[in-house]
């Protein structure tokens, strides 16, 4: 409860800072801070000065310029100068690491190190994007990680050969520098993850598959090299848990719930490399 109390607070305090009203007097005396009451010719305004809340009575027949919500106007009137394009589509790929604990059930050897293979592997990502204004926009995402090993354990043949994909929506948001050479973004996500395996273990070829919320949060920057055209660089995290999963031979499943102690952590670090194209 404290916590929720803090955060509303805290986002209270932001929006209060944003909402500030100035006042310009004839005089040209200039005061920044919140309008508080107009009534009988007569504006009532509070500030802030070295620390110190002061509060004002001025006549309108004495004021210049009055403006409510000046920051929040600036702030629009910024966005609505739109420089960018507003379509950006993106195609990249890198290395990605699962970053779970492995499982302490597991203690032999062999098996460790083939699980620990497992976390390595690459992603090929695809988005594409829509800009409101100059900052903020909308995404869909299509992502891909692929991982396999196989390894000898108790003299048998132990194979896995996995994807994760995910599909889901962003909330976009980008900066560009003064010459637009190049712009940093930034994104958060939520869509579906889908996890399918075929593995052998024990001689027994087996499917393994599941289906759970994703979350991924993603920064880079993108460099221009030519027209519209950037090379871009960025480190995204993915996050998902699977709670049940399907087994079978490829045609005929079984679910079975996990239990806690043997979720499947999807969670993961990928490092990208990509084009990324502007489009008016």
């Amino acid at each position: 409860m404290k916590k929720t109390l803090l955060l509303l607070l805290t986002f209270g305090l932001i929006l209060t800072a944003r909402a500030q009203d100035r006042i310009i007097t004839n005089e040209g005396n200039r005061y920044e801070g919140k309008v508080t009451d107009i009534k009988n010719d007569t504006v009532y305004f509070q500030y802030t000065f070295k620390g110190h809340l002061r509060k004002l009575a001025i006549p309108e027949s004495e004021i210049q310029e009055r403006t409510l919500h000046y920051k929040l106007r600036e702030r629009k009137a910024f966005l609505d100068e739109l420089e960018l394009p507003r379509w950006r589509v993106t195609f990249e790929g890198g290395a990605g690491k699962r970053i779970a604990r492995l499982s302490p059930m597991v203690t032999n050897p062999n098996e460790v190190a083939h699980l620990r293979a497992l976390t390595f592997g690459y992603n090929l990502d695809f988005q594409t994007g829509y800009f409101f204004n100059e900052m903020e926009g909308i995404g869909v995402q299509y992502n891909l990680f692929k991982s396999s090993n196989e390894a000898i354990s108790g003299g048998q043949v132990l194979a896995d050969n996995y994807a994760i994909h995910y599909i889901g929506l962003n909330y976009l948001m980008r900066r560009a520098m003064p010459d637009n050479l190049s712009i940093l973004y930034f994104s958060l996500g939520s869509g579906v993850s889908h996890y399918y395996n075929q593995g052998l273990y024990q001689n027994l070829s087996l499917h393994i598959k599941g289906t759970t919320l994703g979350f991924n949060a993603q920064g880079g920057a993108d460099f221009q090299i030519a027209k519209n055209v950037y090379l871009g660089a960025g480190l995204r995290l993915n996050a998902g848990v699977l709670r049940s999963i399907k087994v079978g031979n490829g045609f005929h499943f079984e679910k079975i719930k996990l239990n806690e102690n043997s979720y499947e952590n999807l969670a993961r670090v990928d490092a990208n490399l990509g084009l990324r194209i502007l489009i008016d």
